[in-house]
């Protein structure tokens, strides 16, 4: 029989070139799951639906699911200043749209589509940020730290992850 005997160190013990190395041996540790969830939630509570986002490229494709003054009434109600001022500024233009429609008893539907369409557009910029923001956090060398800390993790004195 052969006993083999292993210091292991939890991360915060590890000197600064060991947790480097953990750091980047967990670098997806914090986006292995769906972690985008709670923002798709926050956008379906509103009223907009996010089919796919890829923060490499800088793309989202998001659609409404209710009618965008729904949209906009739900953000002032829900969400701060940066999205909030967004659907300020849309619910100004659409309720100007609204009374000319009354008075001249025509649908300016061009005007109106536009509208829609540019603040759909600012609303997946918005959301995009947040996703951004979000995955940027996640695999940030604090955050995976917190998490390898957290777990308990045992690691050899280079870095490596101890399994026992």
């Amino acid at each position: 029989m052969k006993e083999v005997i292993v210091q292991t160190y939890k991360f915060s013990e590890l000197s600064d070139d060991a947790k480097k190395k953990a750091i980047e041996k967990h670098w997806d540790k914090m986006i292995e799951w769906d972690w985008w969830e709670f923002i798709y939630e926050d956008a379906k509570r509103i009223g907009l639906k996010i089919n796919s986002f890829d923060v490499y490229r800088k793309n989202i494709d998001i659609t409404f699911e209710d009618d965008p003054d729904d949209v906009a009434n739900a953000i002032l109600k829900d969400y701060g200043e940066a999205m909030g001022n967004t659907a300020t500024e849309y619910l100004a233009r659409y309720n100007q749209i609204e009374q000319l429609v009354e008075e001249d008893e025509i649908l300016p539907s061009d005007e109106l589509e536009q509208l829609n369409e540019d603040f759909l557009h600012d609303l997946g910029e918005c959301f995009l940020s947040l996703l951004n923001s979000e995955y940027e956090w996640r695999t940030s060398d604090e955050a995976i730290g917190e998490e390898l800390e957290i777990n308990d993790y045992d690691f050899t004195a280079d870095g490596n992850r101890f399994n026992y």
